[in-house]
């Protein structure tokens, strides 16, 4: 619809986020025009120019990876950044995801660079640092940890003397130029249904967890992140190169190490809720740091018995956690796009011209001529209406057909389970197992590599809701106004 009405909405936004007026606001203008690039060329929607655009900003946060390696610790580093963060199981998931984060993450590297860049302290290259992060958290809120980042490697590159210094006022000139465009884009429009729909959308599941004033719940967000960190990467050889670089007392690479150490600290405190994707926020940094390191420790482990010592146990524990890489690597390995579309094919046997479907958005792209609901408009029409159940919002959609697969699984969840994991857009499972077995027939079950048993129910239309409680699970309990 974007292309047809200039609108960054379609047709997965409607059912609670239309209800409010210019409701197009609180979505990321900037992506979405860039995601609409290829469709002005296409007659239908196609999931694979999606991904060429995030794999586009994918080769802008290698090329930067490289510039800002480069310039710290020489044309050694540049090579191995790329290395690594190409490697990394981050970058292997972001750069060909059809999401926002990729883009955020590019452009807020290209900050980084350009600041590696401005010996001569030109306002223009300090204005554009500021700048790129600005726009980046119109694509991506939690870009906001890059705002400190490049504020603190001012200060531990220059000291305070860097307050005495033109160049730095104006990367916070362009920074504040940055969040007015947003403001100017997606609040001024109409608070009333900004402040409303990012009260839906957002709080209550996104909170920040500093915002808590709650130690436990910072500790147990910490170690819930960390966790989840250790999925898709090994801590370690990050933490050994950080160790190498204070005790070999590596001075030029303080900045970037001050910038890593507060990106991770503010990825805990400011990042609500959890998500593999937010990673390539993150490890970027992580990574640069860690090859700017590892050819460090090389360089002096001729001469310094420490720096062998510290070289082989980053490298060893780096080898370890690219084993785990290369498991990804495998699995990326298999034709995941054939299995795409073989589930499509399949799902179209299923499901009748014209059905209004609820389900993941994975399959509007093969559904995009048919009424196709997100099936997270569940968590928000209970958000919207908080003494509403799960088979009221199911007959605010009114759908024929019910999608369930591997990802929406993972938000099914127990009222009685308490754990936060997920907790953000979680559905009742014994509610919606209960409609399921009172109101619906499964039609097929469809397995696939990479989305789990795919399992298609068809609604019996003009049955009495069912009743069971499912209040206890996290939803919020105010109704936002219009």
């Amino acid at each position: 619809m974007y292309i047809s009405t200039g609108l960054p909405v379609s047709t997965l936004d409607s059912g609670v986020f239309d209800n409010f007026d210019q409701y197009w606001i609180i979505y990321p203008e900037l992506a979405i025009a860039l995601f609409s690039l290829p469709f002005r060329l296409l007659t239908e929607p196609s999931l694979v120019p999606l991904r060429a655009i995030t794999l586009v900003f994918g080769f802008i946060l290698l090329g930067a990876a490289f510039g800002t390696a480069k310039r710290l610790g020489g044309y050694s580093a540049g090579i191995l950044s790329v290395v690594v963060v190409e490697l990394s199981v981050t970058f292997l998931h972001g750069s060909h995801l059809a999401r926002t984060d990729i883009i955020a993450a590019a452009l807020c590297y290209l900050s980084f660079f350009l600041y590696t860049l401005n010996k001569e302290r030109l306002l223009l290259n300090s204005f554009l640092q500021g700048l790129l992060i600005g726009l980046a958290f119109e694509n991506h809120a939690y870009a906001v940890i890059f705002g400190p980042a490049i504020v603190v490697w001012y200060l531990v590159d220059r000291g305070l003397a860097a307050l005495r210094h033109r160049d730095f006022y104006a990367c916070i000139f362009g920074g504040l130029s940055g969040v007015a465009l947003y403001a100017a884009a997606h609040i001024l429009p109409n608070p009333e249904s900004y402040a409303a729909l990012q009260k839906i959308a957002f709080v209550g599941s996104h909170e920040p967890p500093i915002l808590s004033f709650s130690l436990q719940r910072i500790l147990q967000h910490t170690s819930d992140q960390l966790i989840f960190f250790s999925g898709v990467a090994s801590p370690l050889p990050y933490f050994f190169a950080a160790v190498s670089i204070l005790l070999l007392r590596r001075r030029s690479y303080y900045p970037l190490l001050a910038a890593c150490l507060l990106m991770a600290s503010s990825f805990v405190l400011l990042l609500g809720n959890l998500g593999h994707y937010y990673f390539i926020l993150l490890t970027p940094a992580l990574d640069i740091m860690l090859a700017c390191a590892l050819v460090d420790m090389w360089r002096c482990s001729g001469t310094q018995l420490i720096a062998k010592f510290l070289f082989a146990i980053t490298l060893g524990t780096y080898g370890a956690s690219l084993y785990q890489s290369f498991g990804h690597l495998r699995m990326t390995a298999k034709n995941s796009y054939q299995d795409f579309l073989r589930v499509n094919q399949e799902l179209g046997t299923c499901i009748k011209p014209g059905e209004v479907i609820i389900g993941p958005q994975t399959y509007w792209f093969e559904f995009f001529k048919h009424t196709y609901y997100s099936w997270e408009g569940l968590v928000y029409y209970r958000r919207y209406k908080p003494d509403s159940s799960l088979d009221d919002a199911i007959a605010h959609f009114s759908p024929n057909i019910i999608i369930i697969d591997g990802h929406f699984r993972i938000f099914l969840r127990d009222p009685k389970d308490h754990e936060r994991l997920f907790a953000h857009l979680a559905v009742s499972k014994p509610a919606l197992e209960h409609y399921l077995q009172q109101h619906a027939e499964h039609i097929c079950g469809i397995p696939s590599l990479d989305y789990g048993m795919i399992d298609v129910y068809r609604i019996e239309q003009g049955t009495p809701p069912s009743a069971i409680d499912d209040k206890a699970l996290p939803f919020s309990n105010e109704s936002p106004e219009r």
